[in-house]
């Protein structure tokens, strides 16, 4: 017997066609897993970026007061550094923005005039909370000495974990963590 020379290949009819995509069963719960896990992980890592925004604050006025006094030192002038919330602005300019000033503080009044060498500004996030226990200015001689001592409070609205900042009258800094009052 013969075969014949050709091959019949079975298909599928062209009407049916294969399904290659995800049924609304999968992708409803594929979606409710992402949503899940959104809602687990979205509050920690709110409060590490805020926790992140607290220690660059923190570090960054630091190396502010680091520097008022080591220019204090090298211009041997007298520097003072003001402007934290909660007190009397320290500049004839009235300024809507939250920031610290340091300047050559000729006239050793604590308070910035334009006739004044301005050294630096740092601005201050608006959840930023930061207050010195001994007024409104700071005022590093040409000793680098502060002749007061005393203590800012810097936290972070909603966050438990803060910076206490503490200059001894000898101008030098240390800080460490501290509890903040949450409800802030």
């Amino acid at each position: 017997m013969l075969l014949p020379s050709y091959i019949v290949v079975l298909s599928k009819p062209s009407h049916v066609r294969e399904c290659s995509g995800w049924s609304l069963i999968e992708i409803l719960a594929v979606l409710a897993l992402v949503l899940l896990s959104g809602k687990l992980l979205l509050p920690n890592w709110a409060q590490g970026l805020s926790q992140a925004h607290l220690q660059q604050q923190h570090k960054s006025f630091l190396l502010h007061l680091r520097q008022s006094r080591a220019t204090a030192l090298s211009y041997q002038q007298p520097v003072s550094l003001c402007g934290w919330p909660g007190n009397t602005q320290c500049s004839e300019v009235a300024s809507t923005k939250r920031q610290i000033l340091s300047f050559i503080d000729t006239n050793k009044d604590g308070q910035w005039q334009a006739d004044e060498k301005l050294l630096h500004r740092q601005s201050l996030h608006t959840a930023l909370s930061l207050s010195f226990n001994r007024g409104a200015y700071v005022h590093f001689n040409a000793t680098g000495t502060t002749g007061q001592s005393g203590s800012w409070l810097a936290c972070w609205d909603n966050q438990i974990v803060g910076y206490k900042i503490v200059i001894s009258s000898s101008g030098s800094l240390r800080s460490e963590q501290v509890t903040c009052d949450a409800q802030s």
